[in-house]
């Protein structure tokens, strides 16, 4: 048969084997058989088999609630894949029921389920989580209460957290900024009547304005404040027409200058600061990528805001000073040419700009720590000699320190600094272009490796598996309502389970699946007729 035929068959098996995936994973109430669980539970049993064998493996965490009010706790697992000589992969473990969001409920759910997949605790080496207090109070957190099975795990509150809550921190405190948070929120608010709506949207169009709605600010949504900035940065002509016009309060308050200067500043702040909070919601962040994706935005922040001239390279800051004349008018020209001019007027405020930045030098107070995982990354030697020394010497004790401590030390200090030299002339001679990953996945297999660098091989599996983000835990409650919707809210939690591993864990019929060799099977049987399938 000729390679265009043979391709043509394969496609139809790759369509059948989407179709039928889709089907079990539509059907409401689907009964769950026992071929089906056998799957699932061997699966799954193969992985907890090879996450034993791994040197070191972290545990994610988080809570939700789905549309019939039932309280979920999901798991994964983060683990070096061939026993410790492979690439880490973060895996779906379990969906656990919650009685309640307490932490004390949690911690006894979570250890309860890792000592039913008999895991040495002696090698959980990082749990990640949320800002929750349930989960990092100091006293009787979560993670307090794990520390007294495994007293040196890495606790890390997730970045894509943090970054997002930087923001949200200064406008709390900051009364300008929350200021323009309820601004945001009570322009959606009018805007959302009826008549407003197709009101606004026939003004969008005279200003040549994409017909966009305005958002509003929700505090537990992440990304949601500069999304709503932007999109008031968009839509502002418009509006000012329209309040104008309608509401003189709305317009003498969206009038104030420090509020149109805040609303453009923050809009190209925030522009920043999602840039880099999408490179966090990897489910495995690179933990080398966090310090320089972090030090890019506050220099990039120190030079625009901190310098001369203000606000210099920024798009929406530097629009909003082309649109303002010396009579501090706001100019807007429509569809048809005509001008229409707005006055600011002004009132006190104090500089936030500074405010701001130190948000994100508070927020991530452990960066030392993950930049000094560059000491695995070639890429980020620096070429002077000298200086490439000292900073090898400053990240080792860093990581010696966190590694290195207690009766229970994952790695001897003093071997450490016996073999740094030799180990990073060797990276940096044989790949200078590989980064924290490419260098692990290049050497992670040489056995003379780990025989000429054994504290510095272990440490480097541990910082591989050590999560920054719980992004995967949010994925996977994505996935958990997608599944769970109203058509099957009586889906059992055993069943949701087994679909969300079948969803997230099950193989790619365009990657994993072997279609070659299915193939070449379905050539030489004897009997190729079409039978009737039951679904």
């Amino acid at each position: 048969m000729v390679d265009a035929e043979k391709q043509q068959i394969i496609t139809v098996m790759q369509t059948m084997y989407f179709i039928v995936f889709m089907r079990y994973m539509r059907t409401p109430n689907m009964p769950i058989n026992n071929e089906y669980c056998t799957y699932t539970n061997r699966t799954s049993g193969m992985q907890f088999i090879e996450a034993a064998k791994d040197p070191f493996f972290s545990i994610l965490i988080d809570d939700s609630t789905d549309l019939t009010f039932e309280k979920h706790m999901i798991v994964y697992m983060i683990y070096l894949e061939n026993g410790g000589k492979g690439n880490p992969v973060c895996k779906f473990v379990a969906l656990l029921p919650l009685i309640d969001g307490k932490a004390e409920t949690k911690f006894n759910v979570l250890i309860g389920l890792l000592q039913q997949m008999e895991l040495p605790f002696d090698r959980w080496i990082g749990f990640p989580s949320n800002g929750a207090s349930c989960m990092r109070g100091v006293n009787n957190g979560v993670l307090t209460k794990i520390r007294q099975y495994v007293p040196n795990i890495i606790g890390v509150h997730c970045v894509a957290h943090r970054e997002a809550l930087v923001v949200s921190d200064a406008c709390e405190k900051f009364k300008e900024l929350s200021f323009l948070d309820a601004f945001a929120n009570k322009v959606h608010a009018w805007v959302g009547r009826s008549t407003r709506h197709e009101h606004l949207r026939k003004i969008l169009k005279a200003f040549t304005l994409k017909p966009l709605e305005v958002l509003r600010i929700h505090n537990v949504r992440w990304l949601s404040r500069g999304k709503v900035i932007k999109r008031l940065v968009m839509v502002m002509p418009a509006l000012l027409h329209d309040f104008k016009e309608n509401d003189a309060n709305l317009y003498y308050m969206a009038c104030n200058f420090w509020l149109q200067f805040l609303i453009h500043f923050m809009a190209d702040v925030l522009v920043e600061m999602e840039r880099i909070n999408k490179t966090f919601q990897h489910n495995h962040v690179d933990i080398t990528h966090v310090g320089n994706a972090l030090d890019v935005v506050i220099e990039l922040f120190r030079k625009r805001y901190l310098g001369d001239p203000f606000g210099y390279g920024c798009k929406h800051y530097r629009e909003f000073l082309r649109r303002l004349n010396a009579n501090n008018e706001l100019i807007y020209v429509n569809e048809n040419g005509c001008t229409k001019n707005h006055l600011l007027h002004f009132t006190s405020s104090s500089n936030t700009n500074r405010k701001v930045i130190c948000g994100i030098d508070a927020r991530f107070n452990d960066l030392p720590l993950f930049n000094a995982a560059k000491l695995f990354s070639p890429k980020s030697y620096d070429k002077d000699v000298v200086i490439r020394d000292q900073t090898h010497k400053l990240y080792l004790s860093r990581l010696c320190e966190k590694f290195s401590f207690g009766q229970n030390a994952l790695v001897d200090s003093f071997q450490c600094e016996i073999e740094v030299d030799r180990f990073c002339l060797q990276l940096h001679i044989a790949n200078p272009s590989f980064d924290f990953h490419d260098a692990w996945s290049h050497y992670c297999e040489q056995i003379s490796w780990y025989e000429s660098f054994p504290n510095l091989m272990k440490m480097w599996q541990a910082l591989l598996v050590i999560p920054v983000s719980t992004t995967a835990c949010e994925r996977g409650f994505s996935k958990q309502n997608r599944i769970k919707d109203d058509e099957r809210s009586s889906l059992t939690l055993k069943s949701l389970e087994n679909l969300m591993f079948l969803s997230l864990s099950s193989p790619s019929a365009l990657e994993d699946v072997h279609w070659n060799a299915i193939y070449d099977i379905w050539t030489n049987m004897k009997f190729r007729r079409a039978r009737h399938v039951k679904m």
